[in-house]
């Protein structure tokens, strides 16, 4: 086989080294050596300057090229580039190329190379005109791919709100037990691959560099509890203690990018939680120590599952590399979850530590720093006492978790093994934790200690249990207990003015309306059908537009007091319809009115694009029922504050 490299004659023993380098390159390429004479080159060099054999550039070297490459000396120490003229300066040199005739644009690039001894030169010279074809074709590429991700991402998440939404409104339909189980596995499998699609699509994209740091104000407390509240039912459906120490201690917000870290949180729970067996704990921890002034928050999942071999801990963080024995152990996941993490947490200057046992568990953390923008909004009471009292010994752990809050609450806090004991002296209330607190024990304690007021914990399952017995107790607190409802309830105590006694909300019926008109902006017929059962049964009265034109119409001449807009619609899409509707709202001086995207666009940097561009709220699909019943009550009330105000 004919060498594609040239070589000059006089350097023999150069021959396969300058072989291993020129072969791998379709660029114009030459060699000089230290003395700067001419070594070799390839063929394509020799056909971009018009060259039939290597001897005819040999015998060129006594016109331009000789002065190029072989004359010029110190041509190539840096400071002396400025001889090159154009190229000095990285402009393009044009040589005429004897196959057509064409002058062709090319820039040179000089590397400095020492193997074995041997000291040369590398000249490359790179066809402008190529190079820029190749940035072209490539810029095509990423567009390409990315609007293939976020059409993949839209197109999975649209049937998805369909099957879990239905799903859910199945399983509160009267349905028996056996159809209940079915239903469940259902909704399980169809959240599990939404997780897995999300953490891949998420992945591709830190991959091709479209995903950015985004820092951003966000509310702390907001934020991490209703990460909580999410994974904790999932955790009481698997039997598992699933346990959230969020430090009241932290400011009320901070900066930084909050989509981020809670994907990577989510990430590390729904993992903790996958590889832990029933009856097991996850102990979820988020606490702060100051640095220099900003808060310094270290994030922790520890579980008691399976634990980590020490030679798979290296291959951990490869993308797919779990899959294999996820499958083997009947574990669904692609074992990318912790490689996204990884990646998101290198982004934010932070990474991941892994710490595990065989047979006893693992532990995942890692350390952020944000920019604090608010105060703590906690404001604990001095000199307060309160007790525990663990009424079964399956809440024993729950009750540790309770007195640490408590104590971060600046609170004197002790155990005590009886509701009767002397201990209840000079206390201001006892937690009694338990699925059920009978009457008589309460009336008991209330007799002996008539100013102790009583706070059972429990499951929420429980609340119309304790609501019968509603006049005997003080207040209710429920599991997951969180910074916002433990200080709730520690405020009533501290004041002993009032009960707050949670009212249990019924679902409504279709034909009992509660006095909000809701628009739904939703060009897809089953997602319509399903948004607007969900209202009609909490007692909204729903109108429906199958596209933002419709919509932008329909509040024309209507009265709505909320808006959900989907983003994606023919006609006219949710963001232009969104802007004419404030602009109906500017013009006619119509009070606010919040308009939500409820949207499957839900990859990374949409959410910060939709409400950039003026929406007031964003909801992915598939959306929660619950959480989207949560979030409407939410703008509701913020709307009549706000236009109370005005």
């Amino acid at each position: 086989m004919q060498s594609l490299v040239k070589i000059n004659a006089r350097y023999p023993q150069h021959q396969s080294l300058i072989e291993s380098f020129a072969q791998v390159q379709s660029d114009p390429l030459f060699f000089v050596s230290e003395d700067e004479e001419l070594l070799g080159s390839n063929e394509v060099a020799l056909s971009a300057l018009g060259h039939s054999s290597f001897e005819t550039l040999e015998k060129a070297c006594s016109s331009r090229l000789s002065e190029l490459f072989l004359k010029a000396k110190g041509f190539f120490k840096p400071e002396n580039k400025h001889w090159l003229g154009p190229l000095g300066e990285g402009k393009p040199l044009v040589l005429l190329s004897n196959n057509n005739r064409r002058a062709i644009p090319y820039r040179l690039r000089v590397q400095f190379t020492e193997i074995e001894d041997t000291r040369f030169y590398i000249l490359l010279l790179q066809n402008v005109e190529a190079v820029e074809k190749a940035k072209k074709a490539q810029g095509y590429f990423e567009t390409f791919k990315q609007q293939f991700l976020t059409n993949i991402s839209h197109e999975f998440r649209t049937p998805m709100n369909a099957i879990i939404g239905f799903s859910g409104l199945l399983e509160t339909s009267g349905i028996n037990t056996t159809q209940n189980e079915y239903v469940h596995n259902i909704q399980n499998s169809a959240t599990s691959m939404l997780e897995n699609i999300e953490n891949l699509l998420e992945l591709m994209q830190i991959e091709s560099g479209a995903i950015k740091l985004n820092k951003q104000p966000f509310k702390v407390y907001e934020a991490f509890e209703e990460i909580a509240n999410k994974f904790y039912a999932l955790s009481q459906e698997k039997g598992i203690n699933l346990f959230f120490v969020i430090d009241p201690k932290l400011p009320a917000s901070m900066l930084g990018d909050i989509d981020k870290v809670s994907r990577v949180l989510q990430n590390l729970i729904s993992n903790a939680l996958k590889f832990t067996s029933k009856g097991g704990q996850v102990l979820v921890e988020i606490s702060q120590k100051e640095g220099g002034g900003k808060p310094v928050v270290h994030y922790s999942v520890t579980d008691t599952g399976e634990g980590i071999e020490k030679d798979k801990l290296q291959t951990l963080l490869r993308p797919f590399a779990s899959a294999r024995e996820n499958q083997m152990r009947g574990k669904d996941g692609f074992g990318v979850g912790l490689t996204l993490s990884f990646k998101l947490l290198k982004m934010m200057s932070s990474q991941l530590n892994v710490a595990s046992e065989v047979g006893r568990g693992s532990r995942f953390s890692f350390i952020l720093r944000h920019n604090k923008l608010a105060q703590i909004p906690f404001v604990p009471k001095r000199a307060s006492k309160m007790a525990i009292f663990v009424e079964e010994s399956k809440m024993a752990l729950h009750g540790k978790i309770l007195k640490k809050y408590l104590r971060l609450f600046n609170v004197d806090t002790k155990e005590v093994v009886s509701t009767t004991s002397s201990e209840l002296h000079g206390v201001d209330a006892v937690f009694i934790l338990g699925d059920y607190t009978g009457k008589k024990r309460i009336e008991d304690i209330k007799k002996k200690y008539p100013d102790l007021w009583i706070v059972p914990v429990t499951s929420s399952e429980n609340e119309s249990d304790f609501l019968q017995i509603s006049s005997k107790i003080d207040t209710l607190l429920f599991f997951p207990v969180l910074p916002t409802t433990l200080y709730e309830v520690l405020t009533v105590v501290w004041k002993k003015e009032s009960k707050v006694l949670p009212k249990k909300v019924d679902v409504k019926k279709e034909d009992e309306p509660i006095g909000y008109h809701i628009l739904v902006a939703e060009d897809n017929p089953i997602n319509q059908r399903l948004i607007t059962t969900i209202l009609k049964q909490a007692g909204y009265t729903v109108t429906t537009a199958e596209n933002g034109k419709i919509a932008v119409d329909l509040y024309t001449d209507g009265k709505y007091d909320l808006v959900l807009m989907d983003i994606d619609m023919p006609v006219m899409d949710g963001i232009t319809a969104n802007r004419l509707i404030k602009e109906i709202d500017a013009n006619d001086k119509r009070p606010f009115t919040p308009v939500i995207a409820l949207t499957a666009r839900a990859m990374a940097g949409d959410r910060e694009r939709i409400i950039g561009a003026g929406l007031d709220a964003h909801l992915a699909k598939p959306v929660d029922r619950a959480f989207l019943l949560q979030t409407i009550d939410q703008y509701l009330k913020m709307k009549e504050h706000r236009n109370f105000k005005k």
